[in-house]
């Protein structure tokens, strides 16, 4: 009968029994009294040991052989979150296997150490795990640490429905066992955005002053903490809001603005003069975005121009222009009649002043009427 120790449980004396190691390496059994150090190959291999039992007082018995399956190393967190931009500690379990039948053995292990890096080289430090032989059992924990882990790039990661899939590599220190797998977080993240139709620029009247109003939303898991918002006309900057923070809560949340402008005075009226407006969303960058549903939002959608024209009326002759041009015309008309009938030199002189009199007022109705006419801004 196989004796082993308690790491070893037992082996059927002239049979086959599965047994189940743990890779990296060497693994280190007991045949009675007699050591036996064998070669584990890499995992999902099968193993098979050719032994001789023996007594306890040392004599052979019937040759058998061990055959198992070498089984990998399992890994969990307790923390589902990462903070998208900012450091999150997870907590990493290194663990062993399940026994996957009745007739399954454990191998034991010798301590060594195992190499872990999270994302890529450049970004996440890599850090080690010493594993020990006296830890190995069933289903029980080998491991456990805590890891710093910091997002920069979120779109290298992988994402489904909001989760995002962290690589970690695996690589024992005498490189006997390597490994890629992705552990699940949910991804936290707050984006905050605005869109054309957010944007309202209402009528104003005189003065070139309009009134617009506008709508900046946040999506996501988190709150955003305050931030600034620019606003530009005709692509020179005329406001700088700072707003309080918003927090969607696993939503969308929006909060409303509305501020006065100075459009711009023109000089030469055509009926209408188009301008733009353009918001900005945290020019300083002080909230980190990203939202991993849709990789072109985050930071892309923080900044949106929309035109709107300001119309004017046609114009007309108003106030006392017209008033000037008809008495000049009936003025000139008496001086035709002196001139006809008589008083022929005086008659000439005075018809020729009047026409110049009559030629300035007509020129002063243009900027006479433009002053009584008022200025209408629509969209």
């Amino acid at each position: 009968m196989f004796t082993g120790d308690d790491r070893y449980r037992r082996w059927v004396e002239g049979g086959e029994e599965a047994i189940e190691v743990q890779p990296f390496g060497e693994v280190l059994l007991t045949v009675g009294v007699t050591p036996l150090l064998v070669d584990v190959p890499r995992y999902n291999e099968v193993m098979t040991l050719d032994v001789v039992p023996v007594t306890s007082d040392g004599l052979p018995q019937t040759p058998g052989k061990l055959t198992g399956l070498v089984v990998p190393y399992y890994y969990n967190v307790t923390s589902t979150d990462v903070d998208l931009g900012r450091m999150s500690v997870v907590t990493l379990y290194i663990m062993n296997l399940p026994s996957v039948g009745s007739n399954a053995v454990y191998g034991g292990e010798l301590p060594r150490i195992v190499n872990l890096r999270l994302g890529n080289a450049s970004e996440y430090p890599g850090w080690t795990v010493a594993l020990s032989a006296s830890t190995l059992g069933f289903n029980r924990i080998l491991e456990k640490k805590d890891v710093e882990l910091y997002v920069t790039a979120p779109r290298e990661l992988r994402y489904y429905s909001g989760v995002a899939l962290v690589p970690i590599t695996i690589t024992s220190s005498d490189n006997l066992y390597s490994e890629n797998i992705y552990m699940n977080f949910r991804a936290v993240y707050v984006d905050l955005f605005i869109s054309r139709s957010d944007i309202v620029v209402k009528r104003s009247i005189g003065g070139g002053e309009a009134t617009v109003s506008f709508r900046i939303r946040a999506e996501g898991l988190k709150p955003s903490g305050n931030f600034r918002v620019n606003i530009y006309l005709d692509g020179k900057q005329v406001e700088s809001l700072l707003l309080g923070s918003l927090n969607p809560s696993g939503g969308v949340v929006s909060t409303e603005e509305e501020i006065k402008v100075e459009l711009p005075e023109v000089k030469w009226y055509r009926g209408e003069e188009e301008h733009t407006i353009t918001f900005l969303i945290d020019p300083d960058d002080s909230v980190y975005e990203a939202n991993p549903l849709n990789f072109d939002l985050g930071e892309g959608n923080n900044h949106i121009t929309k035109s709107f024209v300001a119309r004017y009326p046609t114009l007309s002759y108003r106030g006392g222009g017209v008033l000037i041009v008809i008495f000049l015309l009936a003025f000139l008309s008496i001086l035709y009649l002196i001139y006809r009938y008589g008083l022929t030199h005086i008659a000439f002189h005075m018809m020729l002043g009047a026409a110049v009199i009559a030629l300035a007022g007509s020129i002063m109705t243009i900027p006479l009427s433009t002053r009584a006419t008022r200025r209408y801004w629509t969209l």
